[in-house]
Parts: structure tokens; sequence; C-alpha cells
């Protein structure tokens, strides 16, 4: 009965929390994803399964907006691995929506890395996605590697040094990488690492990869 009654305040803390996020009458957003975060790793530690459904459908509401942080609790960590793994299985796209037309950093980047290759590090694939960001930069190949703290840089390093190799995005978000590791094997190779703290939009990408790799781009 006691986890219950726990379960129940904490599932209503984090729709309170949740629902002042995507309705944007938060007045502190980071402050009210810090109690989302404790409260779900609150939950998680009492005994609730990282795939429960009820939580899950409630940060799918708002994890668009989730603040790129480093450090998370580790009961939402693995919510949040399970949250991806749940929208990589999902319909890919909205029928009903079209996407936003392209920026000029997409077609920046695309003069820079047409016929190249790039590198994703973290998260679950997602075939739309990857296929979008290949037609959108004219890639000749966009590799994805799920990685988890028990599988080591040195199992894909070979990958990060491929001559073709453009760059390397890493998905802040979603990876249990440690960046800082992956960045001093990026420079080992000369190949820039670009984090990417949101989605994966074409748009949204582009101009990540002009923000941190605007010397690089402009070499071509």
């Amino acid at each position: 009965r006691r986890h219950r009654r726990e379960r129940r305040f904490g599932l209503r803390r984090v729709r309170y929390h949740i629902r002042k996020i995507a309705d944007g009458s938060a007045f502190n957003p980071e402050h009210d994803w810090s109690v989302v975060m404790q409260t779900i790793d609150e939950l998680i530690t009492s005994g609730a399964s990282p795939g429960d459904p009820q939580v899950r459908e409630l940060l799918l509401t708002a994890i668009g907006s989730l603040p790129d942080v480093e450090n998370v609790p580790e009961g939402f960590e693995l919510v949040l691995r399970e949250v991806d793994r749940y929208i990589a299985t999902r319909p890919s796209a909205d029928p009903d929506r079209d996407p936003p037309p392209p920026t000029a950093d997409v077609e920046a980047v695309r003069q820079w890395a047409e016929g190249r290759s790039m590198l994703i590090v973290g998260g679950q694939r997602r075939r739309y996605c990857q296929e979008n960001l290949v037609n959108a930069f004219g890639l000749r190949e966009l590799g994805w590697i799920h990685v988890s703290p028990e599988r080591p840089l040195s199992t894909f390093e070979s990958t990060i040094a491929r001559p073709d190799v453009v760059a390397v995005l890493y998905a802040a978000r979603w990876s249990t990488q440690n960046f800082e590791g992956l960045k001093a094997v990026c420079e080992q190779y000369g190949k820039p690492v670009v984090r990417l703290p949101g989605g994966y939009g074409v748009n949204e990408v582009a101009a990540h990869i002009l923000a941190q790799c605007r010397e690089e781009v402009g070499q071509r």
C-alpha cells in the first residue's frame, strides 16, 4: 500500500510539472525538469519499471524541451533509454504534417559534406531520421552506433577513423557514452565532433554543425 501511495504521489507530481513545461506556463522550466528527473529517479529506485508506460507517456508530451544536462539521475537515465527505444519503434512520420523547408544552414552543410559520411554516436537508430539526414546533406552514408556503458570506445574507434567520415554527431540526450572521451578520440583522428542536445531534425542538426564546426565547414 505504501508503494502504491508513493507511486500515485510521484506520478501526480511528474504530471503537474510536465504539464507546466508542455503548455508553456512554467516560470522556470529547468526547475520543473529537475523535479521531474528527481521524482522519476525516486520512482525507479522504489521499484517502478524504467519502461513504465505511464511514465513514458508523460515524458513524451514534453521530451522535445528536455534541457541539455550532462549528469542526470541514474533512474531517469534508464527511463530515457526506454523512451528512446520506444520512439525508434514508432511510425516515423506524421502523414498530415509537412517537414519545414530546409534552411541556408542545410545547404552550407551539404556543400561541405556531400559525397562523404557522418557518424551518429548514441541513441537508438531511427531509420526515418537517418534517411532524411542522408538526403538533406547528400551523404554517402550515415552510420549510427548505439552505445552503452559496457561498450568501450575502442570497439568503434576504427569507424571514427575512416577517411570518409567528415564529422561525428553525439546524441547527447540519449547517449551514455562519455562525451570528453569521445571528443578525445575524434581529435586524435582529426574529426570534428558535434554535440546534439535535442532531436534529429535536418534544420536543427545543420544549425548545430555550423555552430560547432564553422571553421571546418568553411574550408571546403
